[in-house]
């Protein structure tokens, strides 16, 4: 990574999340891209959930996005992981996954509908 590229985590990787990496990626590419969600999976049709448990409508119609997409596109999803602090005097986004871990970043985006508390917050860039 040269100085000039910069770095993002974005929080949540539902519809909101994943359509803002993709966007980063395709106005960046030099970018680092973290998508970081708690959940097992990459984005999935959370509207089809009932159909499918149910057996009315099979898996591939469920996933909008799988992993090989994400590494397709030079983003890192990181999956089940859970953000426990966002330090923007750091520059660091915590996470609690078996230890602490800090995730670098120049901008962080909320992409969720809430995280720590926080409701709607669409990013917030460190001074």
């Amino acid at each position: 990574m040269t100085t000039h590229d910069r770095r993002y985590v974005i929080i949540g990787n539902g519809i909101a999340g994943t359509t803002a990496a993709d966007t980063l990626r395709k106005n960046d590419p030099n970018c680092s891209i973290h998508l970081l969600t708690n959940e097992p999976y990459p984005l999935y049709n959370r509207v089809s959930l009932p159909r499918f448990l149910q057996g009315v409508i099979v898996e591939q119609k469920v996933m909008i996005r799988d992993f090989a997409w994400h590494e397709q596109r030079n983003i890192t999803l990181v999956t089940e992981t859970m953000v426990t602090d966002v330090n923007t005097d750091e520059r660091v986004v915590v996470t609690d996954d078996d230890h602490v871990r800090l995730w670098p970043m120049e901008e962080v985006l909320f992409r969720t509908n809430c995280v720590m508390g926080l409701r709607y917050v669409s990013s917030i860039r460190p001074g």
